[in-house]
C-alpha cells in the first residue's frame, strides 16, 4: 500500500519540471494532495500515485494530439 503513494519530494523527481511549476500545478488541482493513510502522524503532503499517472498521461495526451487538418502532430516542433 506504500507505494500507491508519492511524497512531494518523489513527485517533483519524478517530473521535469523546476519545483516551481509543480508547486503552481498543485495549486491548480492538477495534482491532488491526499492524506497517506500509512503515514501515520506525519503531516508531509502525499499524492496517489494512479492520480498522478492519470494527470501526466492526460498531459502528454493533450499535448501530442493528432491534427486533423493537415495530418500533423501537436507539440512536435515547439
Amino acid at each position: 500500500m506504500k507505494d500507491m503513494f508519492l511524497s512531494r519530494a518523489e513527485l517533483q523527481k519524478t517530473l521535469p519540471w523546476s519545483k516551481n511549476v509543480v508547486s503552481k500545478m498543485i495549486q491548480k488541482g492538477i495534482f491532488v494532495p491526499v492524506k497517506n493513510p500509512v503515514g501515520g502522524e506525519r503531516s508531509k503532503m502525499f499524492f496517489w500515485r494512479p492520480q498522478v499517472e492519470e494527470a501526466i498521461s492526460a498531459m502528454i495526451n493533450t499535448r501530442f494530439q493528432v491534427n486533423k487538418k493537415d495530418g500533423g502532430i501537436y507539440g512536435e516542433n515547439d
